[in-house]
């Protein structure tokens, strides 16, 4: 086993607790189960956030607008441009993990995404977490048009 593999914790039904950051906590066991606990754009969210734990960037990217506003610090991005920001942040990183604290609808079409993001960092060998909030904009297709940190 590598440093950084899964295989540190334990597994119950495909949910592993996370012992190489801390115990996950059964408030938290709803990240594993978003994809059936969610509707609407929640589910929409949750379902973006599975993609990007899984490293489909296919996936991902089918959930941008083609007339994506903004990625992060990027403005006016092409979806080649969201893709090389992901896998440049994948070179660095593995074990990524969202445990979902809360998704609030703030208007019409914004969301703020209230997480603990969790992954391995390959540089510093160690695993790291951070609690974030998340700002994401989407069209009348329920597409994003633009994510930001908050």
């Amino acid at each position: 086993m590598k440093k950084g593999d899964r295989d540190g914790g334990s597994s119950l039904t495909g949910v592993f607790f996370a012992s190489y950051v801390k115990a996950i906590n059964e408030e938290e066991i709803d990240f594993y189960l978003r994809k059936s606990n969610s509707s609407g754009i929640n589910k929409i969210i949750n379902d973006f956030l599975i993609a990007e734990e899984n490293r489909n960037i296919e996936n991902i990217l089918s959930y941008y607008s083609n007339d994506t506003k903004r990625y992060w610090n990027i403005y006016n991005p092409s979806k080649t441009e969201i893709e090389n920001q992901y896998r440049n942040a994948w070179k660095h990183t593995i074990n990524a993990q969202n445990i979902v604290k809360s998704i609030s609808k703030v208007s019409a079409n914004t969301y703020i995404l209230n997480t603990n993001f969790r992954f391995y960092d390959l540089k510093k060998q160690q695993y790291k977490s951070i609690n974030s909030k998340v700002r994401f904009v989407f069209d009348d297709n329920n597409k994003i048009v633009e994510t930001s940190g908050i």
